[in-house]
């Protein structure tokens, strides 16, 4: 057991609250669920500008200055963990860029990190950074990569020789993600109409195929359906301008940034959850939190086939994948189950048992520390 080596985990990650995105949510739930079965939990990130400094969450945190983050990061990160440099301490990192931290670190001696693969950070275009990458993982005690798709990324990078690595998927927390009644005061807020709504959360930006779910719903036989879309991002404007263009302004509803209350009625008022999301120069998603949110809901997916969506949908059994660059496919997979009734209830009650089997992030951490377990 992990627990009789090691005492003290430190996360490194520059993504953390405030911030709201998936590997923040990773670092959060990964942390807080170490805890709760024993370990002392430290989270090592930077500051954020407009943020006060308080504490958000329950775990200790160490915030960094944020000045000139990049040019930086690495001699404050060092200096950071050099009091935790210990036999029975572990250091997470988020990325390979906040481990290198741990390797140049471990120039003075032995220290255990392992490494966590979410998607475009195992993409290195610049020859410097593909050197330092390398030898940051291979010094590393091993690999975690949050889908089968990102361990590929790895593979192709030819970074994985000899290198331990395992695949353990993202989590969702059971607790709070389920099925629930909408208020009426949610419907009012929202605009909530009756009938087939399709529903989309996310950053608005292009990788994330909204602007082809837009497409597809001018092409879907069904025209009564209502598409929602909630997040912020650039590429709103355009988002509404492919709407406008395509004759389905009045059926695609911007939600906006939807506060933290409003989320898990936000994904019950779904019938169909759609991210077919892609590759746009590098930029993927290397496993897609919403749609296992969604999942513990009782809401099925349509997501895109090569990315981290092969993991986090079972095609034909929770949800369906597509082809993410044809409008066309993504308009029958919603005719389908827009169409079917009974297909939809079937695919979000195996979603959700598929969640509440093996994707609680207590599941998901006890993997994390298995491998670890096995690795030192």
């Amino acid at each position: 057991m992990l627990s009789e080596k090691i005492k003290r985990i430190v996360i490194l990650t520059q993504d953390y609250l405030p911030s709201a995105d998936g590997i923040t949510t990773w670092c959060y739930e990964i942390g807080k669920n170490l805890e709760n079965i024993g370990f002392e939990v430290i989270v090592i990130t930077k500051t954020y500008d407009g943020f006060d400094g308080k504490q958000l969450g329950e775990l200790i945190t160490i915030r960094l200055d944020n000045t000139r983050w990049k040019n930086h990061r690495n001699r404050r990160v060092k200096k950071a963990i050099k009091e935790f440099l210990s036999d029975d301490t572990v250091f997470l990192c988020a990325n390979w860029k906040m481990a290198v931290p741990c390797y140049l670190s471990s120039f003075s001696g032995k220290i255990n990190y392992f490494v966590a693969v979410h998607g475009l950070d195992a993409i290195e275009g610049r020859f410097v950074n593909k050197i330092l990458q390398r030898r940051t993982l291979n010094s590393s005690c091993g690999a975690i990569s949050v889908s089968h798709y990102t361990a590929g990324l790895l593979e192709k990078a030819n970074l994985s020789a000899g290198l331990p690595q395992t695949v353990i998927n993202n989590g969702v927390d059971t607790d709070r993600f389920k099925p629930v009644e909408l208020s009426s005061e949610f419907i009012e807020k929202y605009n909530i109409k009756p009938g087939i709504r399709i529903l989309s959360l996310g950053r608005l930006i292009e990788r994330k195929g909204f602007d082809m779910t837009i497409r597809a719903i001018a092409l879907m036989k069904n025209k009564d359906v209502n598409y929602y879309l909630a997040g912020k991002g650039h590429y709103r404007p355009r988002l509404e301008e492919i709407a406008i263009e395509n004759n389905v302004s009045g059926r695609v509803f911007f939600m906006g940034l939807v506060p933290d209350e409003d989320i898990v009625s936000v994904y019950n008022s779904g019938d169909i959850f759609a991210m077919p999301s892609r590759d746009i120069n590098n930029d993927v998603e290397g496993f897609g939190i919403t749609y296992i949110e969604a999942a513990a809901c009782g809401v099925p997916s349509v997501g895109g086939k090569n990315c981290g969506a092969e993991d986090a949908i079972v095609h034909r059994q929770t949800g369906l994948l597509v082809d993410p660059n044809l409008p066309e496919e993504i308009a029958e997979a919603l005719d389908i189950l827009a169409a079917d009734e009974k297909m939809r209830i079937e695919m979000g009650d195996n979603a959700k048992q598929r969640v509440e089997q093996s994707l609680t992030w207590r599941k998901i951490t006890d993997q994390i520390t298995e491998f670890m377990s096995s690795c030192l």
